[in-house]
This record gives structure tokens, sequence and C-alpha cells, in this order.
């Protein structure tokens, strides 16, 4: 049975959203292997692979600015809920996907590590001096307390950190992008039989 044309806009929005769910699934396998390498150099041990920094941190942004794409897909803003059309869009997505609750890609941490590190370096940076610096860091050993890092990427917690914020767990939001791209596939399924209007 094919879709009905009234349902292409519940088809392309959620396409859209499993396509982010894809994203983070495949910077995550990209950020195991490069975390079990730095394990192995953090012991001394050649394991003949390469994981450069910079890319490393470039996958984290792709964990994170997908994740901040579908908190847009799906939730309303303080300033969006004032506009019906983008409420609307959001309570008609969730009632498809079953009102998933979706903490980490919902918690304000991981939107704001992507959208706002300028607004909190600002606050950083204005009230500390900063002795050192070190634009990325990504090792099983910690910096000095005085030095300052701008991306962090822990291989044995799993866990992406930006600026001074709090620690954001790699395996927590991929294990939601996971459960949302399963619950996607089922309510693309059911829209080659049911109605599913969105505006």
């Amino acid at each position: 049975m094919t879709i009905s044309t009234e349902n292409y806009p519940a088809l392309i929005l959620l396409s859209e959203i499993e396509l982010q769910c894809s994203l983070i699934a495949r910077a995550s396998s990209f950020l195991e292997e490069s975390a079990q390498h730095w394990i192995m150099v953090g012991k001394g041990i050649d394991d003949g692979k390469k994981a450069p920094p910079i890319d490393i941190i470039a996958q984290c942004h792709i964990c994170l600015s997908a994740a901040a794409l579908i908190y847009k897909y799906l939730f309303p803003g303080r300033i969006k809920r004032k506009n019906p059309r983008i409420s609307k869009r959001c309570a008609k997505l969730m009632q498809f996907l079953g009102e998933p609750e979706l903490p980490m890609i919902r918690s304000v941490k991981v939107r704001n590590s992507w959208e706002h590190i300028d607004e909190r370096l600002d606050d950083l940076l204005s009230a500390r001096r900063v002795q050192s610096l070190a634009p990325i860091h990504v090792s099983t050993m910690p910096l000095q307390k005085e030095t300052f890092v701008l991306r962090h990427f822990d291989p044995l917690l799993m866990q992406i950190k930006y600026g001074a914020g709090r620690a954001i767990d790699l395996r927590a939001l991929v294990a939601e992008a996971t459960e949302l791209s399963t619950l996607i596939k089922e309510a693309i399924q059911k829209l080659h039989g049911e109605s599913m209007t969105i505006y």
C-alpha cells in the first residue's frame, strides 16, 4: 500500500529526524573505535591505528548538532511555543512516536554545549583568569587543573565536554537515538494505512 499525499509531511519530517539519528549512530561508531585507540595509547601500546583529535572533535560536533536538530523537531522551545504551527507539529510527531521520554536529547546541556558555547565562554572568561589553554584534549589522562580545555573527549568514559560545561554521556545519547530510530521506522510503516496529518 502506498503512502497517501496527506501523510507526506509526516513522512518527510520523520525521515529528517531519522537522518539525524543515523548521523549520531555513524559518528558514535567512529568515536567508540577512537576511544579504544586512545585507551591503547594511554597504556603505551601502538595498535597501528590513527584517530587524530581534530577528527574526534568533528564527530563530537556531529553528535551534538544532530541531537539539537532532533530536539527542535520534537520539542517546542520557550519562544517557539508561541507559534501554534510549531507547537502542533511537535505534539503530532511526539504522538506518532508514542511520546518517548528522550531525556538526553531534551537535556539543556546537550543543546547548550553546541548552540551557546559563546555565552558560556563569556560567563567563564569574564570571571576567571586562564593560565594555560588546550583547544582540544583527547587522552585517558586529565590535564592540570589550571589548563582551560575548549573541547574534551574522554575515551574512558565516552563523554563529550565543551568548555567548562558538564560532561555529556555519549552512550546514553546514542541509546536514545537508537530507540528513536526504531520508533520512527514503526511510525513510517503506519503511514501506509493510517492518517497522520501534521498541520
